[in-house]
């Protein structure tokens, strides 16, 4: 798949937080992780090369995800 526009980090911020992720910070910085608290889910390595634009739709590539429940 071949991008039509670059992408813009703010619409992937956007997106995700729509969905119920929220930014993580490291050290008091963003990172380019995400953590939805209330499916456990985390996803990683969401930055401007692992996520393309085709037709107005963001796409992820090369991204990695994974559970993180924790015991409450």
């Amino acid at each position: 798949m071949t991008a039509d526009e670059v992408v813009d980090l703010s619409d992937v911020k956007k997106l995700l937080a729509y969905n119920g992720f929220e930014n993580t910070l490291r050290k008091g910085f963003p990172t380019n992780n995400y953590y939805n608290k209330e499916l456990g889910l985390i996803l990683e390595d969401i930055h401007d090369e692992n996520v393309i634009v085709k037709s107005n739709t963001l796409f992820f590539i090369d991204t990695v995800f994974y559970t993180a429940f924790q015991d409450q």
